[in-house]
């Protein structure tokens, strides 16, 4: 599955910000930071408005965006276990399953 997971330094321009616009929470997914980072590479880093210390957007081939963060967690981000899913719509929890290489329940749709 081709996608292009966007990094800190696609930020200076504004262009992953405006790919997230309109994108709201769908789901959750119970995984680690150290999965995400081997299988998105390493992120935004955290939110402008400080709300998440870690963030990924991805962007598919036929356009679909997710965004997968942590929402005001507490403790060691290396801790973190429940990661949140924005996008447009239930399909996206599907393709983090494929992206992520999880199987069963790890992905879960909203409200949990």
């Amino acid at each position: 599955m081709k996608f292009n997971s966007f990094c800190a330094g696609d930020t200076e321009n504004g262009e992953v910000y405006r790919l997230r616009e309109g994108l709201g929470l769908v789901g959750y997914v119970q995984t680690s930071i150290d999965r995400l980072l081997n299988y998105l590479g390493p992120g935004l880093g955290p939110s402008p408005d400080g709300k998440a210390r870690m963030e990924w957007t991805i962007q598919f081939a036929d356009g679909m965006v997710v965004s997968i963060y942590d929402w005001k967690s507490s403790g060691p981000i290396e801790e973190v276990e429940i990661w949140n899913i924005a996008g447009e719509g239930i399909k996206v929890l599907e393709r983090v399953r494929e992206v992520l290489n999880l199987q069963g329940t790890a992905v879960q749709i909203w409200p949990k």
